[in-house]
């Protein structure tokens, strides 16, 4: 079965980074990296106006730099952005297994919502105020801030195979910079392209697929992602994290309920993540004969034989 929905703004495969303050850990890795912002500079402008935020809950100061406008100047840019916060809050056991083990078998899996796209693709995104959504109800300011915010250069985010678990392909967050920094650009002033990133690859052939995320320097992955802890890091003499790979394992997700049973609240700092649950690529057909209820964008005409994205809800 078939909806439409008006909104697809939710469905998005947003992914948020959080920035360090610049005397922590965060700041002496030297990894790949990927996803996570969580730090005390984000250039969204290069302009002589600064405005500081502070993070009460971390004691943590975020320098933001933006344009000088007027105040009707100001007005108008923040009223571009509906203020409906997207993304959730963070990772939790209680969120993401509701119904125990349950919640990983085939019969769930197919019988709960998925959203249909035509490309494999999502954003990385800071998240200024660090609570997992993407927006605000309330501050326009912050609600324009973040949601006009796209980290790029960010590289090894990489597509792996749900099943065996091993890589597919490699991408960057767009667009990348020719000295390779990884920057925060706004959205509006670069196309929509700000912090964009895709692999056309994976409608070639059916197949299920999960996401993950590599940490860059100063950044962690952040809220909806499923942790994962680094595999061959190398620690300086004063104990400083300056290498780490990010493992590609969990199939499903089977494995994360088990460790958060065993172990309580899983949280491995946020150098590595992966999307939650996996996404299934095949022909709409064949998609509409496995899942019970397909989200359709409105205004969207995928015939029958074309290649489409089922995301889970």
């Amino acid at each position: 079965m078939t909806t439409t929905m008006s909104n697809h703004k939710e469905q998005q495969r947003e992914l948020e980074l959080t920035q360090l303050e610049h005397d922590k850990e965060s700041t002496e890795l030297t990894a790949d990296s990927s996803l996570g912002v969580d730090g005390s500079l984000i250039v969204l402008d290069s302009t002589e106006s600064t405005e500081e935020t502070t993070d009460e809950s971390t004691e943590s100061t975020t320098t933001i730099t933006t344009a000088t406008l007027s105040p009707q100047d100001q007005q108008a840019y923040e009223e571009q952005f509906t203020k409906e916060p997207t993304g959730g809050d963070s990772t939790t056991t209680t969120s993401l297994f509701p119904s125990g083990q349950n919640v990983f078998s085939s019969t769930s899996i197919l019988s709960k919502p998925h959203y249909l796209s035509n490309e494999i693709a999502g954003q990385l995104w800071l998240d200024i105020d660090r609570n997992g959504k993407r927006g605000s109800f309330t501050d326009s300011t912050l609600n324009a801030l973040e949601q006009d915010s796209g980290v790029t250069g960010v590289d090894a985010i990489v597509l792996v195979d749900c099943d065996t678990n091993t890589e597919v392909a490699v991408t960057k967050s767009q667009p990348v910079r020719g000295d390779g920094q990884v920057v925060i650009q706004k959205v509006t002033e670069t196309g929509g392209v700000a912090g964009g990133y895709r692999f056309p690859e994976g409608l070639s052939s059916p197949g299920r697929y999960y996401i993950v995320y590599k940490a860059p320097v100063d950044f962690r992955v952040g809220a909806n992602t499923l942790p994962l802890r680094e595999v061959k890091a190398e620690r300086s003499e004063d104990g400083i994290l300056s290498y780490f790979e990010c493992p590609f394992l969990g199939g499903e997700g089977e494995m994360f309920y088990e460790d958060a049973v065993g172990n309580g609240e899983f949280d491995y700092g946020g150098y590595c993540g992966r999307s939650v649950g996996c996404f299934e690529v095949g022909r709409k057909k064949d998609m509409e004969d496995k899942f019970e209820t397909l989200v359709e964008e409105e205004g969207s005409a995928y015939g029958p034989d074309d290649m489409v994205v089922v995301y889970p809800s």
